[in-house]
């Protein structure tokens, strides 16, 4: 959650409603399933609400490890690669184990299971680099925009960054040599943009075209860890239990760099120690952020399956919100270099490891699915998940008196957060004794709101913080709303082999199509920038980055049912 660093050098107000925006988007992050599971669920989708008899059907429905009346083990190595800018990392999207207790009985509870695994149910790999073009507005013309107000002499303290009200970036800008003050103090411009002044009146400008560079990489995944107690009753009805203890380790690291298509057009003046003025040419300047968090919590989940028919089998499954705990780390750097005659200035400022804790309780989710079986050679599934994402709350590890830290992030989550709706089908084929082929796919909805107000305008939750001060005081209003179409689809395919024996192997490979979206280099928004004329410029924003995400997985499960 790119949340404690980002906006704390502006107004207040502005600070929390820029925090909401991006909880809003941390919230659907931290609440998302994506499911992994063994080779042959992967193959079918993950549509196994009524399949049961594999471990990787207990994290979806509790009731399937009592479906078969024999134990097994098995592990699931597996591969994760980003498509584009291929990255690739290694897992293990399932491992674990079932022991059944028969208790003798033809009729009543003839089984009972304990089964104990570990599947993965996200994957946020992802990397992706951009490279582009800007005239008239910086990075670090940004930054240097938004610090208007604050002390120089707070930016350039030692201990600035043990100060609760400055912004971790913009202490690093100024102490990396890429903004300083002019005028009076609380007014600064960035090291790459030029002083000037017309008609009495001083401003600044950026004099050239700026080559600029993004690169973005996440990685980490969500492992749930499943405590499971099932129940066979006749064979005809099951029913089972979970405790679940999913653990989050997600990675983010951010690299922004800026440098001039002609360094000629950017000759900034310094002075030393001692007063003397020289100049140097504008040569590079680096921004990089990295985030690191650790996340456990605990759900319980209850399911049951039921096979009126030999051929019919009929799945349900409720889980509460899962209680997390969040621990989060932090940093930012900055570097830059100048080049003149009388020597290179250089620059670099690293913030401390900043870190901060607090809680999230997840998304209610239930799932229902249906199985039907063509005798010993076929089988089709179908499965229906919905989470209610509109209910999801942050809230403090402590919490003084009359204090809400996260009152306008809830508020947002429940404005433009909704129901996510999933659909998962499935097939399995066994065209020969021993061997099986197997697809499926899956549709998942987006949990976002996007309203339209009294002017017929469209508002999403970042329309709705940018245009703040207008719907605060009633000049737009939100009416009615539809949720954002913007999918993520999966397709899967799967091979499987027994033998006649205990012994299994089953190999799956998948594609994950993720929504599209837009990222912000800049990290506070607009700002009023001019030209060399002291022109206001027409679109003084950040670039914008559509960003495409897609994602393979190959995953190998090898077990042994005893």
């Amino acid at each position: 959650m790119k949340r404690i660093i980002i906006t704390i050098g502006i107004a207040a107000s502005a600070t929390l409603l820029t925090y909401a925006q991006s909880d809003v988007t941390f919230a659907e992050r931290l609440g998302a399933n994506q499911y992994y599971g063994t080779a042959r669920t992967m193959g079918m989708g993950n549509a196994v609400t009524a399949v049961g008899g594999d471990l990787g059907t207990i994290g979806i429905n509790p009731a399937g490890s009592a479906v078969f009346n024999y134990g097994q083990v098995e592990i699931s190595p597996g591969l994760s690669i980003t498509a584009g800018q291929p990255q690739a990392r290694f897992a293990l999207p399932s491992a674990g184990f079932s022991l059944c207790f028969d208790t003798g009985r033809r009729e009543g509870l003839r089984n009972v299971t304990f089964s104990f695994v570990n599947n993965v149910t996200n994957n946020y790999l992802e990397s992706w680099n951009a490279s582009y073009q800007s005239d008239g507005t910086s990075f670090f013309a940004n930054a240097a925009a938004a610090a208007k107000g604050i002390r120089s002499a707070d930016l350039a303290s030692a201990s600035a960054y043990d100060y609760p009200d400055l912004d971790w970036a913009l202490i690093s800008a100024y102490q990396g040599k890429m903004m300083g003050g002019y005028g009076i103090d609380g007014v600064y411009l960035a090291n790459n943009e030029l002083l000037a002044e017309k008609d009495g009146q001083t401003y600044h400008y950026v004099p050239g075209t700026l080559n600029q560079f993004s690169e973005i990489r996440r990685y980490g995944t969500k492992n749930d860890m499943v405590f499971n107690l099932a129940f066979n009753m006749s064979d005809r009805f099951y029913f089972g239990f979970n405790l679940g203890v999913p653990i989050i380790r997600y990675n983010y690291d951010e690299v922004f760099t800026e440098s001039p298509v002609d360094r000629e057009q950017f000759p900034i003046v310094f002075k030393t120690s001692t007063g003397q003025e020289y100049t140097a040419l504008f040569n590079s300047a680096k921004y990089g952020y990295s985030y690191a968090s650790t996340t456990v919590g605990v759900y319980a989940k209850a399911g049951l399956l039921w096979r009126p028919l030999d051929f019919l089998r009929i799945g349900a499954a409720i889980q509460t919100p899962v209680a997390y705990g969040i621990s989060e780390r932090y940093a930012n750097n900055v570097s830059s270099l100048f080049v003149g005659d009388e020597g290179s200035v250089r620059g670099n400022a690293s913030s401390p490891r900043g870190s901060y804790d607090y809680n999230f309780r997840g998304p209610w989710r239930f799932n229902v699915g249906m199985t039907w079986t063509i005798g010993q050679w076929a089988l089709l599934s179908a499965d229906y998940e919905m989470a209610a994402f509109g209910r999801t709350r942050y809230s403090e590890k402590s919490r003084y008196a009359g204090e809400d830290y996260f009152s306008d992030s809830n508020k947002a989550i429940s404005l433009f957060l909704g129901r996510q709706h999933a659909l998962r089908l499935g097939a399995e084929v066994r065209p020969l004794p021993g061997f099986a082929i197997r697809a499926g796919y899956t549709l998942t909805g987006s949990p976002e709101r996007i309203y339209t107000d009294n002017l017929g305008q469209s508002v999403d939750v970042y329309e709705y913080y940018a245009d703040w001060n207008a719907f605060d005081t009633g000049l737009r209003t939100l009416k009615g709303f539809r949720y954002k179409n913007s999918p993520t689809w999966s397709a899967s395919f799967g091979l499987g082999w027994s033998s006649q024996g205990s012994i299994f192997v089953d190999a799956a490979v998948r594609f994950n199509s993720f929504p599209t979206y837009t990222y912000f280099p800049y990290l506070y928004g607009d700002y009023a920038a001019v030209d060399k004329d002291n022109r206001p410029l027409p679109d003084a924003s950040s670039p914008r980055l559509s960003i495409n995400r897609g994602l393979w997985d190959l995953t190998v499960t090898v077990g042994w049912r005893f």
